[in-house]
């Protein structure tokens, strides 16, 4: 059971030392069977919150994700390997995020670290996109996702399969960014 956390202000003594391993606000790399609920992770070095390893269908609900420091990333939740059928829903990213969510490529081959995954009924507040699935992303969907201040895109599938959105707010985008590309970010 995960629920009622909040995480800030992790950093190594000297920051990046770790490779990017043991910055992060909150690591979930298992299935947890009861929703993931009520997290807030702020100012992790790498990201407020990854996910990844073995965690599938999983419910994370009521997030708040932001950051500012000084690390390579600049994401509010960071999908890497093997995050299939988890759903995203009620969060709150920004305004410090350089891409709200990011899902990882796929190395060049087989599907992409989201599969069949939904992210719902957020704010995502971020300079660059987002909402980013990179290279091999499959049957994901965003629904009813509020956009605000991206410079590029609200939503970047590059070269993903099958992956759906509805009911998303664009109006708080950039000028001269646009809903959604197909571009590599």
């Amino acid at each position: 059971l995960l629920t009622d956390i909040d995480v800030s202000n992790v950093v190594a003594a000297t920051p990046g030392s770790s490779g990017v391993t043991a910055e992060g606000c909150i690591w979930i790399a298992n299935r947890v069977a009861a929703p993931v609920a009520r997290i807030r992770g702020l100012h992790g070095y790498t990201c407020p919150l990854w996910v990844g390893g073995a965690c599938h269908d999983t419910t994370f609900t009521d997030l708040t994700m932001d950051y500012s420091g000084g690390g390579s990333l600049g994401v509010g939740i960071y999908n890497q390997e093997f995050t299939i059928g988890n759903t995203f829903s009620n969060f709150n990213l920004g305004p410090h995020l350089q891409i709200g969510i990011n899902c990882e490529w796929n190395g060049g081959s087989g599907p992409g670290a989201c599969v069949s995954c939904i992210f719902e009924a957020g704010t995502i507040n971020s300079s660059k996109c987002g909402i980013n699935l990179d290279a091999g992303q499959v049957a994901n969907a965003i629904y009813d996702v509020r956009f605000l201040n991206q410079s590029e895109a609200a939503i970047v599938d590059y070269l993903g399969v099958g992956n759906q959105y509805a009911g998303n707010d664009y109006t708080g985008i950039a000028m001269g960014a646009v809903d959604i590309s197909t571009s590599h970010v």
